[in-house]
């Protein structure tokens, strides 16, 4: 055996990564993903409780939900909040 192998195996072999060996830049790039999700999602919600309005023409641009908000904002202010809570959290 000479000293470039390590119990028979060639080098090459030895750098490269195993497919169950998890990959460093990977994880940090899925991690930080999750966390933009997590805090794109948080932020929405926040404004959905607060600028219901704003929330709702965010997530489904002018339309009649739009309106339809709006009118509930008017009414009360909750059911336009939860409505647009349910907006945007319908699809997650």
């Amino acid at each position: 055996m000479n000293r470039l192998t390590v119990h028979g195996l060639e080098p090459t072999e030895i750098d490269r990564p195993t497919p169950w060996e998890p990959n460093a830049q990977a994880c940090v790039l899925a991690t930080t993903l999750l966390r933009g999700a997590i805090v794109s999602t948080l932020v929405q919600v926040l404004i959905a409780f607060f600028l219901p309005p704003i929330s709702v023409l965010m997530t489904n641009g002018f339309g009649l939900q739009f309106l339809l908000n709006i009118l509930l904002c008017l009414l009360f202010y909750l059911p336009g909040s939860i409505h647009a809570l349910y907006l945007v959290l319908r699809d997650r």
